[in-house]
């Protein structure tokens, strides 16, 4: 009997001990196994590229604690194929509310912030998809503005010619509260310099990302920008830059709100930096905002590349005030220096006639696709509803454009119509407007006179005939 209850008893430690011991043991190594197999890289990658809506690669992955990644190699790549984005390290800390990725550095060019905006555009228009928070800490970001697309090597660890401009952090915030989704980017130490946009979506009614033929995006008119699926919401958009920003990252802020800045910052060339400040709304789909502030580095042959015409040097734009209400211009005010450079004699000759430039002592009449060298270039600008003035600063004897120390051009006599800027993106050949989709872009945005409309078509036809040095000049705006 003694000897049967032992047996017993043995057993059943025995039994004790491997459910106890054993299977938790065996439970944690296969759990550690399952963490460490492919199949767990794999759901990894796929539940990444569908919140990103891009291709992605994960080398490997590590878990440091629980909800914190630390994933290894990885590629963002575009639908062709090709690299946006390599991250040779990244830490993600995953919550129920939250997603918050640490990255140590980061190369872009305009190819992968367009992407990025992407995503920050579903993020503010997709509530049911991005249903948690996104933080985003970059320790160190690069901008290339020559761009290395494709080449992983050199985004993931870029040579000293490719690092055009480094900041020395980003914080990258995507947050909501109730029906209002805000994306707000930050230098990093904390600092003043911030841009944030802000969608207010209306109740029941969040919009989609795409749009039908049937729906007001596509229906909107020409020159009247309509951010896709943001019928019934209200964007709005507030920055204040003192560190110099490159160009085409302000413009791909500019596309999450569909705003039409981004058709006019993406003429200014990809080395273009800018700061300032500005502040717009988007309701009701029309478009109010306020901007000043300064652009470097603004590539002139960027500039003049949707024109029949040609120039080439780097300049400095100065803007004291922009403002625009229901998509147009209300009040501009440019201040334009530029050294040394080329302009084409079409160019020159263009200014003559369709802004009223006077020829200056260095010009010559030689063939339109003649290029002449310039000294220096000065002028300012002012457009509201009046009409359009060109001006030279003071101390230049109303010279606007300068070789071997004589004027090439000299400023108009008189305020001119603003529409005459149109006749800038059209063939001299051809009709004034609108001739190309530059110039019925300007005509959709300039200001509209507050003075009484007159048939001058008949006129500007037969001023844009005569030669540069014959052009009929309006002295007024009734007279154009």
């Amino acid at each position: 009997m003694f000897v049967e209850r032992s047996a017993t008893r043995t057993h059943l430690v025995r039994i004790v001990f491997v459910l106890v011991g054993l299977l938790p043991f065996i439970s944690l190594a296969a759990w550690a196994v399952l963490r460490h197999s492919d199949g767990h890289l794999h759901a990894l990658r796929r539940e990444g590229e569908q919140m990103l809506g891009l291709p992605l690669h994960i080398g490997s992955v590590e878990h440091v604690r629980p909800g914190l990644l630390r994933l290894r190699s990885c590629t963002v790549r575009s639908s062709s194929g090709s690299a946006l984005l390599v991250l040779p390290t990244m830490e993600v800390d995953l919550s129920a509310d939250e997603i918050r990725l640490m990255v140590p550095q980061l190369t872009c060019n305009s190819r992968a912030t367009a992407a990025l905006a992407e995503i920050a555009r579903a993020w503010l228009r997709e509530p049911a998809r991005f249903s948690r928070s996104w933080v985003i800490d970059v320790r160190d970001f690069h901008w290339s503005a020559n761009g290395v697309e494709g080449d992983e090597q050199a985004l993931a660890v870029p040579a000293d010619n490719q690092r055009d401009s480094q900041l020395l952090g980003l914080h990258i915030e995507c947050v909501a509260a109730g029906d209002t989704r805000a994306v707000r980017v930050r230098c990093n130490p904390p600092s003043v310099d911030e841009v944030r946009v802000r969608l207010t979506l209306p109740p029941k009614n969040l919009p989609p990302l795409t749009s039908d033929e049937h729906s007001p995006a596509a229906n909107s008119p020409a020159g009247d920008p309509l951010p896709e699926g943001s019928s019934a919401g209200r964007y709005e958009i507030s920055g204040l830059i003192e560190k110099p920003l490159p160009v085409p990252i302000l413009a791909t802020l500019a596309t999450l709100a569909g705003s039409p800045l981004e058709e006019s910052l993406s003429v200014l060339g990809t080395a273009a930096e800018a700061y300032g400040t500005i502040e717009a709304i988007y309701e009701n789909r029309q478009w109010s905002g306020l901007a000043r502030g300064r652009i470097d580095r603004v590539d002139l042959a960027a500039c003049t590349a949707q024109l029949p015409y040609h120039a080439s040097g780097e300049g400095c734009l100065t803007i004291p005030q922009l403002a625009w209400n229901a998509n147009r211009l209300r009040m501009c005010q440019l201040d334009l220096v530029a050294e040394s450079g080329q302009i084409s004699q079409g160019l020159l000759n263009a200014c003559t006639v369709a802004l009223g430039c006077r020829a200056g002592a260095a010009y010559q009449p030689l063939l339109p696709k003649n290029n002449r060298r310039f000294d220096d270039l000065a002028c300012n600008v002012r457009i509201d509803s009046s009409g359009l003035v060109v001006a030279a600063p003071l101390g230049r004897a109303g010279s606007l454009l300068r070789a071997q120390g004589l004027s090439l051009l000299t400023e108009p006599e008189n305020r001119i119509a603003s529409e005459r800027l149109a006749w800038l993106a059209s063939p001299i050949d051809t009709v004034a407007v609108p001739a190309s989709a530059a110039s019925a872009w300007l005509i959709s945005v300039l200001p509209l006179s507050d003075r009484p409309a007159t048939d001058a078509s008949s006129s500007a036809v037969e001023s844009r005939r005569l030669p540069p040095n014959q052009a009929k000049r309006p002295s007024s705006r009734d007279e154009f």
